[in-house]
C-alpha cells in the first residue's frame, strides 16, 4: 500500500513503459509486474491509521504500511522487517541497500491494489514496480499475513 498524497505519490510503471501515479490508475489499467504483464482487477482506498515506514533506497523515498511486501533479495519480507542495508529489487539497479528507514505517524489515504495475470497465479507474479522499487500486491500481503 502507496500513501496517496498530493505533494508526492508512488508512480506505477504501465505496460507501455510509461508511468502512472496511484491516484490515475483505474480497474483494467495494465502494468508491468516482474516477469509479465498484469490487469488491475480490483483497487481499495482507505484511511491508515497505524503508523508508516518511509524507506529510502538509493534517491527514492516511500511511505508505505507496515505489512507492506518489499522484495529483497531473500524474497518477500513485509516492510516493519526491514533493515537499513538490507537489499531490495529495484527494475534499473537489481538489488540495492535500503539506506534508511524511518517509522512515522500518518492519517493518509493507502490505496490498495489486486494484480490479475494471464498465464497463472504464481506468487511471484503478484510484484510490480512502485517508484523503481519491487512490491507485492493486495493478494501477496494477504497470502503472506495467513502465512504469518
Amino acid at each position: 500500500m502507496i500513501r496517496m498524497s498530493e505533494e508526492k505519490q508512488g508512480v506505477l510503471l504501465m505496460e507501455n513503459g510509461t508511468v502512472k501515479r496511484f491516484s490515475e490508475i483505474k480497474i483494467g489499467d495494465k502494468i508491468r509486474s516482474k516477469n509479465d504483464i498484469a490487469r488491475v482487477d480490483n483497487i481499495w482506498k482507505d484511511v491508515e491509521i497505524e503508523p508508516m515506514i518511509r524507506l529510502t533506497v538509493d534517491c527514492t523515498e516511500l511511505l508505505v504500511t507496515k505489512d507492506q511486501p518489499v522484495m529483497t533479495e531473500c524474497g518477500p519480507v513485509v516492510a516493519c522487517e526491514l533493515t537499513e542495508g538490507k537489499k531490495v529489487l529495484t527494475k534499473e539497479h537489481g538489488y540495492v541497500p535500503i539506506t534508511q528507514i524511518v517509522e512515522e505517524g500518518c492519517r493518509d489515504t493507502v490505496v490498495k491494489l489486486d494484480l490479475h495475470l494471464e498465464k497463472d497465479n504464481q506468487m511471484e507474479k503478484h510484484i510490480m514496480y512502485i517508484s523503481g522499487i519491487a512490491m507485492g500486491d493486495y493478494i501477496m500481503q494477504n497470502n503472506m499475513e495467513y502465512i504469518m
